[in-house]
């Protein structure tokens, strides 16, 4: 049974007041008017003098009287100061004996009930990157907080948690930037910040392929240019070869001569094979710069 502990104290006295206060007060009030306004003068110093040895004494017996009552209080608040003294280590002895039990059982309650919810989590989570403290309320230690409410807001944000991840794959299903974005979801557990960190590497990924895009226009401009000069170089050897290949001679009397306009396209070999046979069969022909 609890402990019924009453203390009994025996009753003491000390001085209470100053009997006579008002009187005193009643007496120094004119004196106080009386010498705020006092011009002392030759005529009235030596009264001045008396009363302020008056008050002198006054205020002497005052400070006297206050360091009388407090001796006499302290004189008769030490004997059971020092008694509370000894009672309360007494006191306190046993209340620090309880506390270590109380705290020994509350550790106990706290791991057996960290268990029970450790072994709820591992049942219904799915998730790899989830751990039990992501979705635990802070004030599960609390004894007030039940298991039951615990369990229930556990299950609640794993099942959010599950739903959000499974909307992300599906916005992102395909795309490359899944595996970062589903990252950054599993180190911030928040769906919002996920969806934000997609925006900018898609923004990033956009603007890369355009880079691409650019270069590649730029090196197909080159090689363009390359065998456009490629080809004039091609063309005038060709134009070489022809002055080698002329007939000196005139051209004997042949039938009548057609003019006819040909633009081919061909390789190089082909080309400087069409060129040959021209000049071969004394085909008059006259050699345009080339294209693509």
């Amino acid at each position: 049974m609890p402990m019924e502990l009453k203390l009994k104290t025996a009753e003491v006295t000390i001085p209470q007041a100053i009997e006579n206060i008002e009187a005193l007060k009643q007496e120094l009030m004119p004196k106080i008017e009386f010498y705020s306004s006092l011009v002392v003068t030759a005529n009235s110093i030596s009264d001045a003098k008396k009363d302020k040895a008056a008050l002198n004494k006054l205020k002497k017996a005052v400070d006297e009287q206050r360091i009388s009552a407090k001796k006499q209080a302290l004189a008769m608040y030490e004997p059971i100061e020092k008694q509370c003294k000894e009672l309360t280590v007494l006191i306190d002895e046993p209340i620090q004996a309880i506390d270590t039990q109380i705290k020994a059982f509350d550790e106990i309650r706290k791991t057996e009930k960290r268990k029970e919810l450790e072994e709820f989590f591992e049942k219904i989570n799915t998730l790899d990157f989830l751990k039990l403290d992501d979705v635990l309320d802070p004030k599960w230690a609390n004894s007030t907080v039940k298991v039951e409410t615990l369990k229930y807001g556990i299950s609640a944000a794993v099942q959010k948690l599950v739903e959000d991840m499974r909307e992300i794959r599906q916005l992102y299903d395909g795309s490359p930037l899944i595996t970062a974005i589903l990252d950054r979801f599993a180190e911030t557990k928040d769906k919002g910040a996920a969806l934000a960190y997609a925006a900018v590497l898609e923004k990033r990924e956009k603007q890369r392929q355009e880079l691409e895009q650019i270069a590649r226009e730029k090196e197909a401009a080159r090689q363009a240019e390359t065998l456009v000069e490629k080809t004039y170089q091609d063309t005038e050897e060709l134009s070489e070869t022809e002055e080698h290949l002329k007939v000196t001679e005139p051209i004997a009397q042949q039938e009548k001569l057609l003019t006819g306009v040909f633009r081919v396209t061909c390789t190089k070999e082909q080309l400087i094979g069409l060129k040959r046979y021209l000049v071969e069969n004394n085909i008059r022909h006259e050699v345009v710069k080339g294209g693509n």
